[in-house]
């Protein structure tokens, strides 16, 4: 990882004029100035900052205190900001974990909130350690902030022991929220749907994909170009099984109202459309305003601009009929179990008799795709944060009781795989199948 600072400070002058042309611009209008350079660029590195959306628990006050005291990373601008004064940390991970060693270099008051009963469960045993051993860092363990408050800037923290439910309110000079992000890179999928829409013999045709690339207006072959060909198979396979499992659905219940967990950029929608559904997008803020302008809302399509930890998405969906379905396609994989059986339990009381459709991944496949991308990359820490792995859908359904397995089956079972599949990805998806690594599940909630 090359920090922003170091190569504004290392380029040479050439460069640092050539950047001045294309700073600060969207990618669509600086790959337009390319084309009407007529000289060719040459480089070695191209660097895509797609940039991405910070994961934010739903807390009192927090909209209204960021900025002054909410904080999404732990530099020096921040700790001089807090310097001498208590400061609470949010959460329980490796970035938590660095963040609490940093700023207590500042102040001798760090308190690190841990939702978990167990630190070393979700950060790494030598950054563990080293918290535990700092004098200067408050470990506080099953604990959830609740609350902020402060008039020009924040003042205290309202924290709630979720063990025993007891709570407690601390002055604090600053919240650090470390709870995790989610990259900007939506519009992969689409590529791969586009990109296997144009094959002979397709797995899926998506004609909207393929247009809605065209109106991003630059190329992606150099990065797709980078990506295994069987992770670009992934989108197309999951695309065909959701698509088939909500028409068998769709053929029983013809004015279903379905709801897509994480959208994106996604167009299942488009492809599914019996002119009877009804539709919700769910996805963060910035990924819908981006969404709004490629793909407007419809009569029977809606969009809902909320994290899907803010419960408050629920009061959005104002269309609720007999047959209530939700997909989440390539998106609980990023979370973790305790967040997900907590959403599932909420659907359930607030959708009884719901089903959700999404995949599982086995923990030997996140195991293994982890040391696939240290190998090729020689660096474990470029791959993507997947964090939920789990056995098989009967685990979930011991959750609660009146979750129901419908269907679960391995992940490239029930396609037609490409023909031309080389040995090495063709030996992958077998393995994968073999295993039983990754497959699709639907349940009924309640």
């Amino acid at each position: 990882m090359v920090h922003a600072r170091f190569l504004w400070n290392k380029c040479p002058s050439p460069v640092l004029a050539f950047g001045n042309l294309f700073q600060g611009q969207a990618l669509p209008q600086l790959v337009a100035r390319f084309r009407r350079i007529r000289n060719p660029v040459a480089t070695k590195t191209i660097i895509i900052g797609t940039g991405v959306t910070y994961r934010s628990p739903e807390v009192k006050g927090l909209r209204e205190m960021r900025g002054p005291g909410v904080f999404y990373s732990a530099t020096q601008v921040e700790a001089l900001l807090c310097q001498h004064r208590p400061v609470h940390i949010i959460g329980g991970g490796n970035s938590a974990g660095q963040a609490a060693m940093y700023l207590s270099k500042f102040t001798d008051q760090v308190h690190l909130i841990v939702r978990g009963g167990d630190l070393n469960k979700s950060m790494s045993s030598y950054l563990a350690e080293r918290v535990k051993a700092n004098p200067r860092i408050r470990i506080v363990l099953q604990c959830q902030l609740r609350a902020i408050e402060g008039l020009n800037a924040l003042e205290r923290v309202h924290l709630e022991n979720t063990a025993t439910g007891g709570s407690s309110i601390e002055e604090s000079g600053g919240v650090f929220i470390f709870i995790g992000a989610s990259p900007c890179t939506g519009f992969l999928g689409d590529r791969a749907r586009a990109k296997e829409s144009e094959r002979p013999n397709p797995l899926i045709l998506d004609p909207h994909a393929r247009q809605l690339v065209n109106q991003l207006d630059y190329d992606l072959e150099a990065v797709m170009g980078r990506m295994p060909r069987v992770a670009l198979l992934n989108c197309a396979v999951r695309a065909c099984h959701i698509d088939a499992m909500l028409l068998e659905i769709l053929k029983e219940f013809p004015d279903a109202v379905i709801v897509n967990i994480g959208a994106g950029l996604d167009t299942t929608f488009q492809r599914i459309d019996n002119g009877r559904i009804f539709w919700y997008d769910l996805d963060l803020p910035d990924t819908m305003d981006l969404r709004k302008r490629l793909i407007p809302e419809g009569d029977r399509n809606r969009m809902i601009a909320k994290s899907v930890f803010d419960r408050s998405w629920f009061d959005e969906i104002k269309v609720r009929r007999t047959k209530m379905v939700f997909i989440a396609a390539g998106v609980l994989v990023y979370l973790q179990q305790e967040d997900i059986k907590a959403l599932f339990l909420d659907l359930m009381r607030e959708f009884p008799g719901s089903e959700i459709i999404f995949e599982i991944y086995s923990k030997l496949l996140l195991w293994l795709r982890r040391r696939a991308v240290e190998k090729r990359e020689g660096r474990p820490d470029l791959v993507a944060p997947f964090r939920w792995g789990i056995g098989s859908a009967g685990r979930i359904s011991k959750w609660k009781k009146g979750i129901e397995v419908l269907d679960e089956f391995p992940f490239y079972s029930r396609v037609p795989l490409p023909e031309d599949l080389d040995k090495e990805t063709l030996s992958q998806i077998r393995f994968v199948n073999f295993f039983k690594m990754l497959r699709m599940i639907r349940l009924k909630l309640g």
